[in-house]
């Protein structure tokens, strides 16, 4: 018996598709899933704005990559959230999350499609008039049916969808900010470093901030320079979400760094701009392993230098009392100037070691 249909694996496969398109590179996601599962949709984005009360028409267009007409069942779902990760969640039957699945009425509920061919699938979004402003968020699902299989054997269908991003006009709010900015260490041997950034949409429109992760070294020179979210992952309103960025340069000198992170969101011309900073070092065994020994010859040379000039061959019979508080205070000096020999030399050592391998 051939099967024209996927397994039920191909639908979590969508699911993820959908995930990742919602907030990322969608098309090429989505046409890698639209070749393996025989169907896909355009445009597999929407974004428009409409004013309360207002009645929307749209399109979508269905090709049926298949071989055999296919019959296909038209629904839509809205978005109620994401998980940190950026997966959507979507609402259940009477679930309420962004209601924008309750506006959308298609001409028709199911679609015949010829082998190779295409058909359009026209809808309307009626918004309601106390609608509230700013991103509301949905997917439009095709279906399709099992094929009739005669004898035993078992069919089963799979769903590919869009992304529907309406925002409401009206007094809408765009704010976001930074909830943590760190690295998984703080001392490290070497490079990959790794940055976690976990930012908040705490306003009602969706976002995708882009912008630099800036790396600068203990003399406050530039090392390198990252992109952040150069994918334009979207964060949904009053949702978390969770950006990883790699520094993986092969040659990274010794030392403290501070990551300077700055992203813009918004509207272009006047855009919002967030900002973080967060700070590790590298401390390769190959250079610090020297670097401490090397410390303490030059220590222990200076404490016998200092030892030996320090000597003095007097008889205690011959120290008056007022002479012997002088002597105190010369001992205690000499403490005093040994310590901040040792400092001052301490740190001439490791600046010399900074510009050596930094």
């Amino acid at each position: 018996m051939r099967l024209i249909f996927s397994t039920p694996q191909l639908f979590l496969l969508f699911i993820l598709s959908i995930a990742i398109f919602f907030f990322g590179n969608a098309q090429m996601i989505l046409a890698e899933t639209a070749d393996t599962v025989g169907v896909s949709i355009s445009p597999t984005l929407i974004e428009e704005t409409q004013l309360p009360g207002s009645i929307g028409q749209y399109s979508i267009s269905i090709n049926n990559e298949t071989q055999v007409e296919q019959t296909y069942t038209i629904s839509a779902k809205s978005v109620r959230g994401m998980d940190s990760s950026g997966n959507p969640i979507f609402s259940e039957d009477g679930v309420s999350g962004f209601e924008i699945a309750d506006w959308i009425d298609f001409n028709s509920s199911q679609v015949s499609v010829p082998a190779g061919q295409k058909e359009a699938v026209n809808f309307t979004v009626s918004v309601p008039a106390d609608a509230a402003a700013g991103s509301h968020i949905g997917s439009i699902f095709v279906t399709a049916q099992p094929p009739e299989i005669e004898g035993s054997g078992l069919a089963v269908g799979y769903s590919v969808g869009n992304i529907l991003h309406l925002i409401v006009d009206g007094e809408s709010t765009t704010t976001a900010s930074v909830i943590r900015f760190s690295t998984d260490k703080y001392i490290y041997e070497s490079a990959p470093v790794n940055f976690s950034l976990q930012l908040e949409n705490t306003g009602t429109i969706l976002i995708r901030p882009q912008g630099v992760l800036e790396i600068r070294d203990m003399l406050g020179r530039r090392v390198e320079a990252l992109a952040t979210n150069k994918e334009r992952v979207g964060i949904l309103p009053d949702s978390l979400r969770i950006f990883t960025v790699g520094w993986e340069k092969q040659q990274v000198g010794f030392g403290r760094y501070t990551a300077i992170l700055t992203m813009s969101y918004g509207d272009l011309e006047t855009p919002s701009t967030l900002s973080g900073t967060t700070t590790f070092w590298i401390l390769p065994p190959r250079v610090i392993l020297p670097a401490l020994i090397g410390w303490g010859v030059i220590l222990s040379l200076l404490l016998i230098l200092l030892k030996m000039c320090g000597r003095k061959r007097m008889s205690l019979r011959t120290f008056s009392l007022q002479r012997a508080t002088k002597q105190r205070r010369k001992k205690v000096l000499r403490i005093l100037m040994s310590f901040v020999l040792m400092v001052f030399v301490t740190v001439l050592y490791f600046i010399a070691l900074l510009f050596i391998f930094s």
